[in-house]
């Protein structure tokens, strides 16, 4: 049985997923990269490869079509999932879930979201929303202490101190929101 919302493990961040995995397990491999011969695509299995993901972060600036292009794009050369960041350009979950629903066979994941700009219940109700209009994928939350560049003199909010105490407690508080406590 599907474990409730909340109720993944933590993988680099938050996993919210509810359901199975068997449609990866029917993936078709696509060719393999670069032209290279030998009949192993990206899906299939080699060096972890059918793990691999995405990510549009250091191109948010191009903006949301591009996202959704890409998103497409990646699933159809057989990768998991499609990562965005939130450091400049669109807003992360919007754009997650726009690309979710020109990708329906990727995972979502946010990379490092500066846990100064984002209180723990914030992040847990995004993610369930993504969660709730894309129910058959992983939902990965990337969480972090960021970095005072981006912190105080892009958002204008102090970085602080004891950053790895920091990330531990919002782990904690962001856990108990997921699970519904």
């Amino acid at each position: 049985e599907d474990p409730p919302l909340g109720g993944g493990q933590l993988h680099n961040g938050a996993s919210l997923r509810r359901s199975d995995r068997a449609r990866r397990d029917q993936r078709v491999s696509p060719p393999a990269p670069f032209g290279g011969g030998g009949g192993r695509g990206l899906a299939s299995g080699h060096m972890g490869l059918d793990r691999a993901g995405v990510t549009f972060a250091s191109l948010m600036a191009l903006g949301p079509d591009l996202a959704v292009s890409t998103a497409r794009l990646a699933q159809d050369l057989g990768y998991r999932s499609f990562w965005t960041a939130e450091t400049t350009g669109p807003e992360a979950f919007a754009l997650l879930a726009a690309a979710g629903a020109a990708a329906p066979g990727l995972d979502l994941g946010t990379g490092v979201l500066a846990l100064q700009l984002r209180t723990p219940m914030v992040v847990a109700m995004a993610g369930a929303t993504l969660q709730s209009l894309h129910p058959d994928r992983d939902i990965l939350l990337g969480v972090g202490i960021s970095s005072p560049v981006v912190t105080e003199r892009w958002h204008g909010v102090p970085y602080g101190d004891r950053p790895l105490d920091r990330v531990r407690e919002y782990v904690t508080l962001l856990r108990a929101c997921l699970s519904g406590e």
